[in-house]
């Protein structure tokens, strides 16, 4: 069932997931120390990352903070923009907020994938923040 793992005694995976070099930022977001940040109210990439469909589950570690009094979005979407992970959050720098969505993939298909991190923030006068701490296939 699925994407072959041993072939001929030999292991054929790579759990490895890729990110942009240098990162594919839309309009509107930059960085701010090791944050990327933005105060677009609309979803604005942070970035896009490659990977060969090898294990079941797509792990990130990921830290997130909005500028205090407001909130803000975080999402993962694939390719065709179809949404895979979704989380909103009030959470601010000091709070030092970490999360690591888990997205089943479906059983391994040794095609490649692509996603993208997007971020919006409630309002244009405060900064919604998005780190990258890893990022993994497992299962």
């Amino acid at each position: 069932d699925g994407y072959n793992l041993i072939i001929d005694g030999t292991a054929n995976f790579d759990m490895g997931v890729s990110s942009h070099e240098p990162p594919f930022m839309g309009p509107g977001v930059a960085y701010s120390a090791y944050w990327y940040a933005t105060r677009n109210t609309t979803w604005s990439n942070c970035n896009f990352f490659t990977f060969k469909h090898t294990g079941r589950y797509l792990v990130f570690a990921l830290s997130l903070a909005v500028d205090p009094g407001s909130s803000a979005q975080v999402k993962i979407v694939d390719n065709d923009g179809k949404d895979l992970w979704f989380t909103s959050h009030n959470k601010t720098i000091n709070d030092n907020y970490y999360i690591n969505p888990r997205i089943d993939l479906g059983v391994p298909t040794g095609e490649m994938k692509y996603v993208y991190l997007r971020t919006a923030s409630n309002s244009a006068d405060h900064t919604s923040y998005v780190r990258v701490l890893s990022k993994w296939q497992e299962g």
